[in-house]
């Protein structure tokens, strides 16, 4: 069974018999006119293409488009069917930085728990075995995902079902899913944390508790859900490792002068960097022998409030009160200063795009500054968005004279 066949979010049904096109008339709907294509002997100039051209031609069509041009005629059906068009569509009217969201959960799981996935909304076994056989495609994720939105989408109703009560104290920030949906961290008091773990029949088990000295300021699971790093006014960041037994192991432990405001892990996981008031970025890398070995340290004149990698793990953003600094790693491991994007007033986020190409910072001044990487390696401010008290906004665009 071909998964794409019935989903009717995206239009309807696919016929996928050539005798049934042949031995009536077709119709469809697209872009909001009815077409009716009569019995001809002369095949249609677009079906004389080769399938790459039909397949490029609908990469110019909108998912519900491309439905409907499959029910008017069996062989451009097939095409779509084929290249699964209709789900690489749907897929494609969501901005880059959304489709990697929509992907990354799928990183972290194993074919059984993605079985699993489907199976709640779903007790079609064929349909679950046609996507999972693409699961070594590089189409996989679309496919996954359209999949999982079209039959969400026809559910009625949900059943909420209580799993799991646990003890709880503090701060909700404090709660966390690993990624997985393998693992979450409770606080219980102010400077301690439990991790349960969730067993093969649904219920939870308490793993390890955390334990620092102060208020725990900070917990984050990295994207692959081994690896948490707790953070703390006790001057401290913590690394915990999950062992292939199912255990919580300490690996390492971060030390600052002062409170420690956050950490994050590098998107591969390989890295992590501290935010600390003592004005001072970590950067503690992973070994292959699995421990974690101090790599730089970032020095500012003022307290670091975060500092986050970039998508490709190339470069840091760390904000220090009114100013945005990225940093890039060097072929030698060390970490070198790129840009400073200053504000008038402190600066509340800064983030990178997807592709790691572009810096976008936001400041209390009103203003929201884009930063873009060039060819050579530099950064440059490309673009300021100005918020008046008039409620207007004013776009500049910062152009190089030639």
């Amino acid at each position: 069974m071909n998964f794409i066949k019935s989903l009717s979010c995206f239009g309807g049904s696919l016929s996928s018999t050539a005798d049934q096109s042949r031995s009536e008339r077709r119709s469809g709907t697209t872009m909001n006119r009815n077409v009716f294509i009569h019995k001809r002997k002369k095949p249609s100039p677009l079906l004389r293409l080769p399938e790459e051209l039909q397949s490029k031609i609908c990469t110019y069509l909108q998912a519900h488009d491309i439905a409907k041009l499959a029910q008017v005629n069996s062989h451009i059906n097939i095409t779509i069917k084929n290249a699964d068009l209709i789900a690489k569509a749907w897929y494609r009217q969501f901005a880059l930085s959304h489709q990697t969201l929509l992907k990354t959960p799928l990183t972290s799981k194993d074919k059984n728990q993605l079985e699993g996935w489907l199976r709640r909304f779903t007790k079609d076994e064929a349909l679950i075995k046609s996507i999972m056989d693409r699961q070594e495609s590089k189409y996989f994720p679309v496919l996954f995902v359209s999949t999982v939105t079209k039959l969400m989408s026809e559910c009625e109703t949900f059943k909420l079902e209580t799993k799991a009560t646990f003890p709880a104290f503090g701060k909700s920030d404090l709660f966390k899913f690993s990624p997985d949906g393998h693992h979450v961290i409770i606080p219980i008091d102010k400077g301690k944390v439990k991790i349960y773990g969730k067993k093969d029949g649904g219920s939870w088990e308490e793993k390890i508790t955390i334990s620092h000295d102060d208020w725990i300021r900070s917990v984050t699971f990295s994207a692959n859900s081994r690896h948490v790093v707790t953070t703390s006014d006790d001057k401290t960041a913590k690394i915990y490792d999950l062992s292939t037994d199912g255990s919580w192991v300490e690996k390492a432990t971060i030390s600052h002068v002062k409170s420690i405001f956050e950490a994050t892990f590098s998107p591969a996981d390989r890295y992590i960097v501290t935010a600390s008031k003592d004005g001072k970025a970590k950067i503690y890398g992973k070994q292959d022998d699995g421990s974690w070995v101090e790599k730089a340290i970032i020095s500012h004149d003022d307290f670091e409030n975060s500092a986050e990698f970039s998508a490709d793990g190339l470069y840091v953003v760390a904000i220090e009160h009114r100013r945005a600094i990225i940093y890039g790693k060097q072929d030698d491991g060390s970490w070198v200063k790129k840009a400073i994007i200053s504000h008038y007033k402190p600066v509340r986020s800064a983030k990178f795009s997807a592709d790691s190409r572009h810096l976008v910072t936001c400041s209390n001044d009103g203003t929201v500054a884009i930063c873009g990487k060039k060819d050579d390696g530099s950064w440059r401010i490309e673009i300021i968005l100005t918020v008046h008290e008039d409620n207007t906004a004013k776009i500049t665009e910062l152009r190089m004279n030639e």
